[in-house]
């Protein structure tokens, strides 16, 4: 009895029930697929206003993510794979001063082609510039209370139950 919902019955499901909940949108699709499923979510939103500050848009995609920037720049975007290497790269070239991204939010792996994504360098240079640091997918505790000590943003998981238990040990 699994069925597909919408966007809009989740929002309408915890809208009123949670007004602080917080939510990343990642779209899958690229090109016009991508781009009709950024314009679906963002007609979307405005029917939420008050989660317009609670949501991020993001994609792995480049096209996306430049689609939302041009279209809808009052919504905070994630980087996309691109913009995200960008970022690393700056960072360990220490050329910092030419990278010009200005998304919200890092979604990043633990590494990337052997680069360890996890560096106190990368989560305190994102959290200068504002943008919020978020790791994916974390399944292991020893993982997410590393991140954690690190002062992550957000940990993504398979296993939310796993990551409450983590949790409770800082409160």
């Amino acid at each position: 009895d699994l069925g597909i919902v919408t966007l809009a019955q989740v929002f309408e499901l915890v809208y009123y029930s949670n007004p602080e909940l917080l939510f990343i949108i990642e779209i899958k699709d690229e090109g016009e697929r991508g781009e009709k499923a950024a314009e679906i979510f963002y007609q979307t939103l405005l029917s939420y206003p008050n989660y317009l500050d609670n949501v991020v848009a993001s994609s792995f995609n480049k096209e996306v993510e430049d689609y939302f920037k041009e279209n809808y720049p009052d919504i905070y975007r994630g980087a996309s794979v691109a913009s995200t290497a960008s970022f690393v790269a700056t960072q360990y070239l220490k050329v910092n001063l030419f990278d010009f991204n200005d998304f919200s939010c890092l979604q990043l792996p633990l590494e990337m082609y052997g680069v360890d994504l996890t560096g106190n360098t990368i989560i305190k240079r994102a959290h200068r510039r504002g943008i919020a640091v978020q790791y994916w997918t974390i399944n292991d505790a020893d993982e997410m209370r590393m991140l954690i000590k690190k002062g992550v943003d957000a940990i993504m998981t398979d296993d939310p139950l796993l990551l409450i238990e983590v949790l409770k040990e800082y409160k």
